[in-house]
């Protein structure tokens, strides 16, 4: 998918960011637990805003523009992936993120989002910018205002991506910054 529609890149460029997160994640020393605390809260708040607007803007867009059945039947299986990692987040958000279980668990659901985003980025992306692009054209705008908006939300408030500390510069700096 060499060529893509600004609205693709945007969602793209959403996977690329949680990607990110979760090589953070793995990386991170058990031992920092404040930064591991951070990376956690913003996996959780990037992965529950991409897919609000997915839910809420992408795949009922696509689903009344496909013309296609079996494309329609691919907006609802990555539909129906959401519903199945719902549970998983909503169980993680409630454990504690410093007991062995967690790592286990957040390593089962980062496996689970990444075969979702291969998903989506090797069928459901390339049909959508194949066959209704205009379709994709008209939501960029509303993506990233969306986007902005949702990231303003309280419950997000820990989650900011200045709060959360990066590998390299040492977890005092993350409680400076925090504080």
């Amino acid at each position: 998918m060499e060529n893509h529609s600004k609205t693709l890149q945007l969602l793209i460029n959403d996977h690329k960011k949680l990607k990110g997160l979760f090589r953070q994640f793995e990386a991170c020393d058990p031992r920092a637990h404040v930064m591991k605390a951070g990376i956690v809260k913003e996996i959780f708040m990037e992965y529950e805003i991409h897919t609000e607007i997915e839910e809420t803007l992408i795949y009922p867009a696509l689903e009344n523009s496909f013309q296609d059945k079996s494309s329609k039947v691919l907006v609802g299986e990555c539909m129906g992936e959401h519903q199945q990692l719902s549970p998983a987040l909503n169980e993680l958000k409630s454990r504690d993120v410093f007991q062995e279980e967690f790592n286990e668990s957040m390593n089962d659901f980062i496996a689970d989002i990444e075969l979702h985003i291969s998903k989506e980025e090797n069928e459901l992306f390339p049909r959508a910018f194949k066959e209704v692009p205009e379709a994709l054209d008209q939501l960029a705008d509303r993506i990233e205002s969306e986007h902005h908006r949702l990231q303003k939300l309280p419950e997000y408030k820990e989650a900011q991506p200045e709060l959360v500390q990066n590998p390299s510069g040492g977890e005092q700096m993350r409680r400076k910054a925090a504080a």
